[in-house]
């Protein structure tokens, strides 16, 4: 009896690393994607700046913030895709709540006080970010 819960323990781990190895290199990819977007956007005249928090001018956007918020994404979504899995949830579930926290994410970038150019490139680094990374975590879902 004991080995039988050792394995069934052993393929549950087994699986979470997947998931988070699977994941984890797909969070870092969109987010090495997104860095690359927003230097090309930069390099193509658009201003990738915006107002601060209490602040009158815009400011540029760090490089690094790119891959910060990129990755702060995705691990709400990583660690949507542990509960789902550990609930049993369908991968019809997991890309519906995924498909609205992205439209949600939407807000951020719309309601921003930069420029219009920004405002598009910055939901595409959203888009480009969920078409990497969800596919990835919905591969540890069931059917």
């Amino acid at each position: 009896m004991s080995n039988t819960n050792e394995s069934a323990l052993s393929a549950e781990n087994s699986e979470t690393m997947d998931l988070l190895r699977l994941g984890g290199m797909a969070i870092l990819g969109a987010g090495v994607v997104n860095t690359i977007l927003g230097l090309v956007a930069d390099a193509a005249g658009v201003a990738m700046a915006v107002k601060g928090f209490g602040s009158n001018s815009r400011e540029a956007i760090p490089v690094f913030a790119y891959m910060v918020s990129t990755l702060m994404g995705g691990v709400i979504g990583l660690v949507l895709a542990f509960f789902m899995k550990r609930s049993g949830a369908a991968k019809k579930s997991f890309y519906i709540a995924t498909g609205v926290l992205t439209v949600v994410s939407f807000i951020g970038p719309l309601t921003a006080d930069t420029s219009t150019g920004t405002k598009i490139t910055l939901e595409l680094m959203h888009v480009v970010a969920a078409l990497i990374i969800i596919p990835a975590l919905a591969k540890s879902l069931r059917n």
